[in-house]
């Protein structure tokens, strides 16, 4: 994620999808002897979802942001099988 804060990342988990959202703002100006050469501004937004399903906890889900990289880690919860259980008839 090249050029974004960490503060202006946004991780949202609903419904078993979660969804990344980000902004960037970059200005850069070059001046020679008082006087503007170049003024660059770049804005950008992004938005990316991903189904991960309902085996996943929100306290879980950990982020983090090193060298322009986010590593996101989302563990599935252990599938329970549903109990079976043998009523007796009296």
């Amino acid at each position: 994620m090249p050029g974004v804060k960490k503060e202006d990342i946004h991780l949202t988990l609903e419904n078993g999808t979660l969804t990344l959202e980000a902004e960037t703002k970059q200005e850069g100006k070059e001046e020679r002897e008082g006087k503007v050469i170049r003024q660059e501004r770049r804005y950008g937004k992004l938005m990316r979802s991903f189904s991960v399903g309902n085996n996943v906890h929100e306290s879980d889900i950990s982020a983090k942001l090193e060298d322009e990289v986010l590593t996101l880690k989302a563990p599935k919860l252990e599938e329970t099988s549903p109990s079976i259980r043998r009523i007796d008839i009296k």
